[in-house]
């Protein structure tokens, strides 16, 4: 009896082992590459959620991650020496690393080295191309990467055609394209760029670093520097109705930092600007950087932009965060308050825009009657923006100059409400509101006289989840 009794445990201990087996996670296994062997060979043979370890030593070929939601890492993505002997080196026959199957958030590279991609066709992407893709891109070095096809070709770091990678703790510098020498930015292409430091980049005609048509980044934390165009934007060029959203960031040493064409709205706060530039707590001193010359942008002692970023934002240690790539790691100190317009003054604001700038995800700013002549830009955190007095009352008009209200990767929880919209003209799309990554609830607004090419009103781009509610259009 005792022996059947034994056999009937082991037989029921199989049943349910083979039955965790058929329910758990295909695929998810460690995949080690050493030096010597091929890393596309293991992405080929990779299911979704395996982690692909590449080993120091230096790999000459180009990949492709081939729509698959695999990470793609060194063996120590935080130390930076690892990274640096981590090396995918394109041999200057190709790109490096494309992303161009729909991949997403889960198709991840980090921690190590790109090197010698060379694209000699359009549209560009040396070091990495992304089209039609979100990819998160981390602890990378992006570096001696090209797009010499010439006009036309842009992205000599990284090309983004369509694509909104998150792309953080990365070092893109010394890569050269026609535009866009360290990151091209076009159609509808809305990035998260994040502690980043791009520097010595090189282009032909414009944006030495940075590169935006018909897109939009969220850039926070970034020491953008030494960068070099023959053209405009040493820092940063925008045409195409493109307006991207910047704060706690270091702009110097570009030559020309800021350059941007009609209806374009590029929004900077908190932020070091060699030469000056509008906004909220903006500044214009010398960084002090500690050694420049050898890539070395932190800051050193007594520098200004220290404890001069964002008031609500903290570094690791607690304190006020730092301009440029080493600040604001601890994040929002966020305490959902309400922040106060008026346009006599009498309030927090006179300006809508300063509000949402001083603004962190969660707040509520409320607009009081009154009419605003302005071209808003809300980037990377959800907010309620709340007109005051009954319909009609607060009223932001546009003046012909772009968007009236662009949104911009920001997440569930947006609300425009009791607010009217007039008089925006947009070159290409949205010349009320445009949408973009978005999931806003807009309700009792009023959206007149606005004119686009594409969404007069109001222009959608990967924004499914917004909704409309009570409102004339």
């Amino acid at each position: 009896m005792r022996r059947y009794s034994v056999i009937l445990y082991l037989v029921f201990t199989m049943v349910i082992l083979a039955l965790s087996a058929a329910n758990a996670p295909l695929g998810i296994a460690d995949i080690h590459i050493y030096s010597g062997q091929s890393i596309q060979s293991a992405i080929n043979v990779a299911k979704d959620g395996d982690v692909i370890i590449v080993h120091p030593g230096t790999y000459y070929e180009s990949i492709s991650f081939s729509g698959k939601a695999v990470t793609l890492r060194g063996t120590s993505p935080a130390d930076s020496g690892t990274v640096a002997a981590t090396i995918i080196d394109g041999n200057q026959a190709d790109r490096v690393v494309t992303f161009d199957h729909g991949e997403g958030p889960g198709s991840v590279l980090s921690g190590v080295t790109l090197r010698n991609g060379n694209i000699s066709s359009q549209p560009g992407g040396g070091g990495i191309y992304c089209e039609k893709s979100c990819p998160s891109i981390t602890h990378c070095i992006i570096t001696g990467n090209s797009a010499d096809y010439g006009y036309g070709s842009g992205g000599g770091g990284i090309h983004c055609n369509q694509s909104s990678p998150e792309i953080s703790h990365c070092t893109i510098a010394n890569n050269y394209a026609w535009d866009g020498g360290g990151i091209y930015c076009t159609g509808f292409s809305f990035p998260v760029i994040t502690h980043c430091s791009i520097y010595g980049n090189l282009t032909d005609y414009t944006g030495g670093a940075i590169f935006c048509y018909k897109s939009s980044p969220c850039i926070s934390n970034c020491t953008v520097s030494d960068n070099y165009t023959e053209g405009i934007g040493g820092a940063i060029f925008c045409t195409g109705s493109s307006s991207p959203y910047i704060v706690n960031s270091i702009f110097w040493g570009n030559g020309s930092e800021i350059s941007f064409e009609y209806y374009c709205n590029p929004r900077l706060s908190y932020c070091d600007i060699q030469g000056g530039y509008a906004g909220v707590g903006n500044i214009d001193a010398a960084p002090r950087f500690i050694d420049p010359a050898s890539g070395d942008y932190r800051l050193g002692s007594g520098s200004p932009c220290i404890d001069a970023g964002h008031p609500r934002m903290l570094d690791d240690n607690g304190s006020r965060s730092d301009m440029g790539a080493q600040g604001g790691e601890k994040g929002w100190q966020a305490n959902n308050i309400i922040i106060t317009v008026a346009t006599d003054g009498t309030r927090d604001y006179k300006s809508i825009q300063d509000a949402i700038d001083y603004a962190v995800p969660g707040d509520k700013v409320m607009v009081t009657a009154g009419t605003y002549t302005e071209n808003l830009v809300i980037g990377g955190k959800n907010l309620l923006l709340v007109g005051q007095g009954g319909t009609g009352s607060s009223i932001i008009d546009g003046s012909a100059s772009g968007s009236v209200i662009l949104l911009v990767n920001t997440e569930t929880g947006t609300v425009l409400e009791g607010l009217t919209l007039r008089n925006g003209l947009a070159e290409h799309s949205g010349g009320g509101i445009g949408c973009c990554r978005s999931a806003p609830e807009i309700t009792n607004c009023t959206i007149t006289d606005n004119l686009a090419k594409y969404g007069g009103g109001i222009f959608f781009k990967n924004s499914d989840s917004a909704k409309i509610n009570n409102c004339i259009i």
